[in-house]
């Protein structure tokens, strides 16, 4: 009995501890493989940063005011669902700025999006996405954190956006370090922007302009290296990523596509309860051995004990007492082997519920 009850009980309380603390795990297979994580790679906006950029910039040529500029991006960006748009539409309603309705409009995910605005062809979006339009802009028209904007396949302007990092970023990858994880970056952002996040956060390791497409296939890249991988995502782009990694993380306030693909999600936007979901994963998996161990030793001891063998040191010569355990020969007794049954059960159960309450290192 308390063999068969050594790992159910560890992983019943695992998961509760997970559930009071934010933190849900798809089954006990999820619990098991957090604390194997060798590399937990970090999709960038909205994950590691609060996924609310803003413009802190607008800077035009001569043929366009920065206002004129800003309406003719945001009635393209009106159409997209990038994060970025969302800024620009956002900077659009706090400048007054009234938009015009588009058409022939195309997004390239991850990239930029076009549109004719006025019989005007208006395109927002990445160097690369430019290049991809047969457009050669020098390194120098698009730094960090920003958008060219070009009408009628010119040039004319550019808009600085700022994505923070959440508070609880740091601690984070500081913790999951100390636990002797290697924290990736993955982002679809130029090298300049994630790895000036990267740097704010200490993580050395970034892998940045990835496609979403590619997500996935960057996951297969570390796992192929022998690694047990976790992705932490949010978006419906991160969804493959999450399905592929050995364990795939959720944030809580993420896409319902996410969730679904994920092992492990975290009822509130908390990063920090990363660190606590693998602590607990440790904590749980040391008890599961510790009640193994316990349960096996003991039935080791004690069944030889029950099938007779102090009756080979006694020779039915059982000092008085030790009668009432094994009785005049030396077989044991019936209820004190009972009793001895129930108690290693309940000792596998007690040793499970002391997980509610252990300290957790993040």
């Amino acid at each position: 009995c308390a063999m068969g009850l050594a790992t159910p009980t560890a992983v019943m309380v695992g998961t509760g501890r997970g559930a009071s603390m934010g933190v849900l795990f798809r089954n006990a297979e999820s619990l098991e493989q957090m604390q194997k994580i060798g590399t937990m790679v970090f999709d960038k906006t909205g994950t590691l940063t609060m996924g609310m950029p803003s413009v802190t910039d607008i800077a035009s040529d001569e043929n366009l005011s920065t206002k004129e500029l800003l309406r003719l991006a945001g009635s393209v960006e009106a159409r997209s669902e990038h994060p970025l748009a969302a800024a620009v539409l956002r900077k659009c309603e706090e400048e007054n700025v009234s938009l015009i309705k588009v058409t022939e409009f195309e997004a390239t995910p991850g990239m930029g999006a076009v549109a004719v605005v006025e019989g005007k062809l208006v395109a927002v979006g990445s160097v690369a996405f430019m290049k991809s339009r047969g457009l050669r802009p020098a390194s120098s028209e698009s730094t960090l954190g920003e958008a060219l904007v070009t009408v009628d396949g010119k040039i004319n302007g550019k808009i600085k956006f700022s994505d923070e990092p959440r508070k609880e970023s740091l601690p984070t990858v500081s913790a999951l370090q100390e636990m002797g994880i290697n924290v990736v970056l993955l982002s679809g952002d130029r090298r300049q922007v994630a790895e000036s996040v990267a740097e704010q956060l200490g993580i050395t390791q970034v892998e940045s302009e990835i496609l979403p497409s590619e997500k996935a296939n960057r996951i297969r890249k570390f796992q192929a290296e022998g690694q047990i991988v976790a992705m932490v995502g949010d978006g419906i782009n991160d969804s493959p990523a999450l399905a592929q990694a050995d364990v795939g993380i959720a944030i809580g306030g993420g896409t319902d596509a996410a969730i679904e693909a994920s092992d492990v999600t975290l009822i509130r936007s908390d990063l920090t309860l990363i660190a606590d979901a693998v602590s607990l994963s440790r904590a749980s998996i040391q008890t599961i051995r510790q009640n193994l161990i316990w349960a096996f030793g003991y039935n080791i001891l004690l069944v030889p004990v029950a099938a007779g063998l102090m009756y080979s040191f006694f020779q039915g010569d059982v000092p008085t007492i030790l009668t009432p355990l094994i009785g005049d020969h030396g077989f044991l007794n019936p209820i004190a082997a009972a009793g001895a049954m129930a108690l290693s059960s309940v000792s596998v159960v007690l040793n499970s519920l002391r997980l509610g309450s252990v300290s957790l290192k993040t």
